[in-house]
């Protein structure tokens, strides 16, 4: 069987193997769509990129008040704390012989036998 040769037709025109397309050829034209889908892509995560750091910059210097109280009721209590840890060991031990004034609680056995 012979082989027929292959027909192609561009702009309205039949021809054979010989025939020449003008225009740009099909392979770049889904190269195009490619590079515009991709430079969308890297648009959109550009743009959601400057969105959280604009996000959380305005977070941050709306809660900077908020963080400041938090910080300044932090020192109070630690203060509070320091003053009532002084006081506790202040009153443990005795001034004049640096003894203990009072004695750690000791540790209570349990029930004796009454199987006598």
């Amino acid at each position: 069987m012979p082989a027929t040769p292959l027909r192609l037709t561009v702009g309205g025109v039949t021809g054979g193997a010989g025939v020449t397309r003008t225009g740009s050829p099909s392979g770049t034209a889904g190269q195009e769509g490619v590079i515009m889908i991709t430079i969308m892509l890297v648009g959109a995560l550009l743009v959601g990129c400057l969105g959280v750091l604009v996000g959380s910059t305005w977070t941050t210097q709306a809660l900077e008040g908020h963080f400041r109280h938090h910080a300044a009721e932090r020192r109070r209590l630690n203060d509070e704390w320091s003053a009532l840890g002084a006081v506790r060991d202040q009153h443990r031990w005795c001034p004049r012989c640096d003894g203990a004034l009072r004695r750690e609680p000791a540790l209570v056995g349990g029930p004796e036998d009454q199987d006598d």
